[in-house]
């Protein structure tokens, strides 16, 4: 009898101790024994807890050497949206594409005020060139650094939530 009292407390604890446990499934679904968390739910949980949001993810599941860099900062809502995006084909289309236009225009305009040697007096009075070109091409270069396919994103998200379900638990 005693024994069986011993297992029915273990068993208990046990069942207690692993409700508390988030568990990421994939798709943005944390779930915390049978009940499924949302994301704004989880959200809330971290910031109660302090736990950090930002994260340094991998940029792709195969490492490609590359001009850019390996890893890229996430936050919570970057990684809910490329969540999304990775959802489908057609909205990696639309996000690519708006990335490519922003950095397309920004290179034009980078190009459109660089100085051409045919131009007399061109430095006078014309000290934002310089500056404005640097701020385009920069502006150009973060834009189309986020450029990636459907399954990246999904894999960058997914990376993200499963490293901040990992630091709750340890929490």
């Amino acid at each position: 009898m005693k024994l069986l009292t011993t297992i029915a407390a273990v068993l208990i604890s046990i069942s207690a101790f692993s409700q508390e446990k988030l568990i990421y499934q994939g798709n943005g679904i944390i779930t915390q024994g049978l009940d499924t968390l949302s994301l704004d739910e989880f959200k809330g949980m971290c910031k109660v807890e302090g736990i950090r949001k930002y994260q340094r993810v991998l940029r792709s599941p195969v490492y490609i050497p590359t001009v850019l860099r390996p890893h890229i900062m996430m936050s919570y809502n970057k990684a809910v949206k490329k969540s999304i995006i990775g959802e489908s084909k057609k909205e990696t289309i639309k996000y690519n594409r708006k990335k490519i236009g922003l950095a397309l225009t920004s290179f034009t305009l980078a190009s459109a005020i660089t100085p051409r040697r045919r131009q007399q007096n061109f430095y006078e009075g014309r000290a934002w060139r310089t500056p404005g070109i640097i701020v385009l091409v920069c502006a150009g270069g973060f834009s189309i650094n986020d450029f990636s396919t459907r399954l990246n994103h999904k894999y960058q998200s997914d990376v993200y939530f499963e490293q901040m379900v990992a630091r709750y638990n340890k929490k």
